[in-house]
């Protein structure tokens, strides 16, 4: 009886430690990116950017993800494996976007550089209780 319980504490704080861990931005294939989900299109001189099913058509405010990015002229295409997204903001110069995600109480920001479709910098913005 004590072993049985040991694993089910052990599979409870597994479990509890995973859906408390941090989003992460991960690459995807680029296959993801040719969805025909609907999605809000931003554009940051050569680079499209994709945020994947938005809350609405016509003001949306959160979007569910993935993100894409896409280059006019060379036709290159990585994807990011985000969701609950609620902003992109591409800076002044078109090198970086920053996207704002949360879940639950919890938000993060990050800096994606477009030249190399790589993550710069992570921050916690807030943490829930």
């Amino acid at each position: 009886m004590n072993i049985k319980r040991a694993l089910i504490i052990c599979l409870m704080t597994f479990l509890f430690v995973a859906a408390c861990s941090e989003q992460r931005v991960v690459s995807v294939n680029s296959h993801l990116c040719k969805s025909e989900m609907p999605f809000t299109r931003i554009e940051a001189g050569e680079y499209v950017i994709k945020i994947f099913e938005p809350n609405s058509k016509t003001n949306p405010d959160i979007w569910q993800g993935p993100l894409c990015l896409s280059h006019e002229k060379s036709g290159s295409v990585c994807g990011f494996d985000l969701s609950l997204i609620k902003s992109v903001t591409p800076d002044s110069k078109n090198k970086y976007i920053d996207v704002d995600v949360f879940s639950g109480s919890n938000s993060w920001s990050y800096r994606i550089e477009l030249d190399s479709c790589m993550n710069m910098d992570q921050s916690n913005k807030s943490t829930g209780k």
